[in-house]
């Protein structure tokens, strides 16, 4: 007799494995859907405090959000200067509080945004992630 496995017990470990995978993958969607939403809300934050740091070396920046595209520029004197589009690279859609359709942060030379305070909520699937912008600019996570 040679020492193989049938055809009978090759379909049951294939079977098997295929169950751990069905079983494993809405964990993954999951861990995937965290992390990106994790990485636009980071991308969003880091975006706003490089304006910050442009209007304390030259006078004035400014970021803009336009929720309905999903991205985030940022401009230094009227030059574009960078734009994080959420949706393209992290598959995260955006949305801000109020009814505006746009929200424009303008910093001054002291790094103070002028703005009224606004949420920027991140979303894939069923994870959710917050950025609160205050008054003057500054970014709490939630």
């Amino acid at each position: 007799m040679n020492g193989g496995f049938t055809l009978f017990e090759c379909l049951v470990v294939l079977a098997i494995v295929g169950m751990g995978i069905a079983l494993g993958m809405p964990a993954l969607q999951l861990h995937r859907d965290r992390w990106a939403v994790s990485q636009a809300r980071e991308a969003s934050a880091g975006l706003l405090a490089r304006a910050r740091i442009d209007a304390l070396g030259s006078g004035a920046s400014q970021v803009t959000i336009v929720p309905g595209r999903g991205h985030i520029e940022r401009s230094l004197g009227g030059t574009f200067r960078e734009r994080v589009d959420l949706g393209a690279r992290y598959g995260v859609s955006l949305d801000i509080s109020g009814r505006d359709t746009l929200a424009i942060i303008e910093f001054n030379a002291l790094g103070l945004g002028r703005m009224a305070a606004r949420t920027l909520r991140f979303g894939r699937g069923a994870t959710h992630a917050s950025l609160v912008i205050s008054t003057y600019g500054r970014v709490s996570r939630r």
